[in-house]
C-alpha cells in the first residue's frame, strides 16, 4: 500500500498558517486532501474559516497534538483518515508545537507504515521572529525541522528587515528552502518527497508557562474598543487576538491582532452563534493582568 502523504504547516500565532492553508486548499481541489487544524485556544475560529465539508476538515482545539492531553486524540483521528481513500494530508499545527515530536510518534505507533512525512512547512512573522527566538525555544524547533521556510508579510518590512530575518533563519537551518512572500503567496508541492529529516524533541506541556489564553465575551464594538485599549497596554506580551464581535446591521465583524497589527472585517463565514467572543493569548506571566480583564467584561 502506497504511504499517504502528510504536510506539517508550523509558525507562531499570526504568522500566516491559516493564510497558507487556503491556498493549499485552492491549489489541491481536484484532490481529496484532508485538513488537520490544530489550535492552541479552546475555540477553533481559524478552521471555519477554511470552509470545507466536514469529511475534509478534522479541528483539534484547545493545546498541541504533540501535548499528552490531546496525543490520543490526534492519533485517533490519524488512524480514521487512513481507513479513507486521500491524496494527502495538511496538519496545521499549533503556534506553541515541536514538529520533531511527529517523526517519534508515528514510528511508536507504526502509523510510519500508513503515512510518511513528505514536508514541514515553517511560516515566518518577521515582525515577531527575533523575540520570539529568545523567549520561546520551539520557535527555533520550528525552523531546525522545516524544509520550506516561508518569510511571510514581507511588504510590511524594510528589505534590511527581511535580510536580518533570513540571516537568523539560516542559524537554525541551513538545508531549507527560503521563500519570501506576500499573503503566503507562493507555490509549493507540499507532497512531494522533500527528504524530511530528524526526529526527537519533547511533547508539549499541558500547561506551558510561556502562554495564557482566556476567551472574553464583547457584547458590541463599542465595548471592543475598550478592550481594545485595555489589551494593548500589554506591547509585546500579547501575542494573539480573534473572534468575532457583533457589528451594525447585524454584521458579525472579525478581528484579529497579531504582532503589534489590529484589523477588522466584515465575516461572512462565521455563525451568528460565534459573535460576542475573543480568544487572547498572551505571555504566561501576564496570566493575572488577562484575567483581570476578563473579569471587567464578564
Amino acid at each position: 500500500m502506497t504511504a499517504i502523504p502528510v504536510c506539517f504547516v508550523t509558525g507562531f500565532l499570526g504568522s500566516g498558517k491559516t493564510t497558507f492553508i487556503q491556498r493549499l486548499v485552492e491549489q489541491y481541489h481536484s484532490k481529496k486532501i484532508v485538513y488537520l487544524v490544530n489550535e492552541f485556544s479552546p475555540k477553533d475560529i481559524d478552521g471555519e474559516r477554511l470552509n470545507l465539508p466536514a469529511d475534509e476538515l478534522v479541528k483539534i482545539p484547545g493545546g498541541s497534538i504533540f501535548c499528552k492531553c490531546l496525543t490520543g486524540q490526534f492519533l485517533k483521528v490519524l488512524r480514521q483518515i487512513s481507513e479513507m481513500a486521500v491524496d494527502g494530508v495538511v496538519i496545521e499545527a499549533s503556534g506553541i508545537a515541536n514538529p520533531r515530536v511527529a517523526g517519534d510518534m508515528f514510528k511508536e505507533t507504526k502509523l510510519d507504515e500508513v503515512f510518511a512525512i513528505r514536508s514541514i512547512v515553517a511560516i515566518v512573522d518577521p515582525r515577531s521572529f527575533q523575540k520570539l527566538c529568545r523567549t520561546l525555544p520551539n520557535i527555533k524547533e520550528q525552523i531546525a525541522a522545516a524544509t520550506q521556510i516561508i518569510i511571510n508579510k514581507i511588504d510590511k518590512f524594510s528589505a534590511e528587515k527581511i535580510d536580518e530575518t533570513v540571516s537568523s533563519v539560516c542559524k537554525f537551518n541551513s538545508t531549507a528552502s527560503i521563500l519570501k512572500t506576500e499573503f503566503c503567496k507562493v507555490d509549493i508541492d507540499v507532497f512531494a518527497d522533500f527528504g524530511v529529516v530528524g526526529s526527537g524533541g519533547d511533547y508539549a506541556k499541558c500547561k506551558d508557562p510561556n502562554f495564557c489564553q482566556v476567551t472574553i465575551n464583547v457584547a458590541d464594538m463599542e465595548s471592543f474598543g475598550e478592550l481594545k485599549r485595555k489589551l494593548s497596554l500589554l506591547g509585546d506580551d500579547l501575542y494573539r487576538v480573534k473572534g468575532c464581535v457583533s457589528g451594525a446591521d447585524n454584521n458579525l465583524i472579525a478581528i484579529d491582532y497579531d504582532g503589534g497589527d489590529w484589523s477588522q472585517r466584515i465575516d461572512g463565514v462565521s455563525r451568528a452563534e460565534e459573535s460576542g467572543s475573543l480568544v487572547v493569548i498572551a505571555s504566561g506571566y501576564r496570566e493575572s493582568t488577562l484575567q483581570g480583564i476578563r473579569e471587567r467584561f464578564g
